[in-house]
């Protein structure tokens, strides 16, 4: 079964962010790079969503590690994965927010 892929707001503000904020840091061929792993990785969760672990005490939220400082995090509801957010994870976790 391939589920079908739902962005929060938040989510997809945070994506987009995410990559104006490397293309302008860094360069379009970094951007373009980590929008395709980006991709790869949703992709990956499209087809097999229960892959990836439930994130600590919260069993109905589960985190993809994207790149080494990038993760999102969703959750599965019948036949749709909605990405709840895409975090940084060199920011404080007390700003991770997944409602």
């Amino acid at each position: 079964m391939v589920y079908n892929i739902v962005f929060s707001e938040r989510a997809s503000k945070e994506l987009n962010s995410t990559l104006k904020y490397i293309e302008e840091n860094w360069s379009f061929k970094v951007a373009d790079e980590f929008a395709k792993t980006i991709d790869k990785k949703i992709s990956y969760v499209k087809s097999n969503p229960y892959q990836y672990p439930p994130f600590k005490n919260k069993k109905e939220i589960r985190k993809c590690v994207v790149t080494e400082q990038i993760s999102f995090f969703y959750r599965i509801l019948n036949d749709e994965v909605q990405i709840i957010t895409i975090f940084d994870t060199r920011q404080s976790p007390s700003k991770l927010k997944l409602k």
